[in-house]
């Protein structure tokens, strides 16, 4: 790709970003600027050629590293809140990884199973939340928050399913993997978030879950 057409499609991005954000679609904007980046990770992919064996994916580390090493030890000063940052980040993650690792293992590449992956996931994480007590006043406005990036997840995905851009099977898993090494980046920002713009209400919530000894 030559230095030209990167800059033309730079510059057509930021300017379909910056009129949807001129037109208060945030949200869109969001989207569709996930949806490019995600597009770059796999044209990257494509150049770089990466070792076929999926297991050697840097998802897979960074994700031990948010499980093991940042979430545990994140600076939240109200014992609480903290909890609810270190089991609904931490069980967000492991199902992740245990999705993925499933996906990875099956023979050839399904397209259906692939989208629903991304699907599965979310309802699989949410539910469990719920039955850990999460207050739902949460788990709700953190939906409203991740709901552009699993969106354009869900959207790329579905790209990768028909594209003849692949060379194989392994490198659309590869390219799958990617998405969501990038889209997991933005959960703690979302998390964060959420959790400003409930203060309130979900310290409320919080103390009375403590107090009922359901938390």
């Amino acid at each position: 790709m030559n230095k030209d057409l990167v800059v033309s499609i730079l510059s057509f991005v930021s300017a379909v970003v910056s009129a949807f954000v001129g037109a208060g679609n945030i949200a869109i904007a969001i989207c569709f600027l996930l949806f490019a980046v995600l597009f770059g990770l796999g044209y990257l992919h494509k150049l770089s050629k990466p070792a076929v064996d999926l297991k050697d994916h840097p998802f897979w580390g960074r994700m031990n590293y948010y499980i093991k090493q940042k979430l545990p030890y994140v600076s939240i000063q109200d014992p609480l809140r903290k909890k609810l940052f270190i089991v609904t980040m931490t069980t967000k993650f492991e199902i992740a990884v245990e999705q993925m690792r499933q996906f990875i293992e099956l023979d050839g590449f399904d397209s259906c199973k692939a989208k629903d992956l991304v699907i599965n996931m979310v309802q699989l994480y949410e539910t469990k939340w719920r039955t850990e007590n999460i207050p739902e006043i949460f788990v709700e406005q953190f939906h409203r928050y991740n709901k552009p990036k699993i969106q354009s997840l869900i959207e790329y995905v579905e790209f990768i399913c028909v594209s003849r851009f692949y060379d194989s099977d392994t490198d659309k898993k590869v390219a799958i993997l990617d998405g969501m090494l990038h889209v997991f980046q933005w959960t703690i920002i979302d998390l964060e978030r959420s959790d400003a713009a409930i203060n309130g209400n979900l310290t409320r919530e919080l103390r009375n879950l403590w107090s009922a000894g359901k938390f």
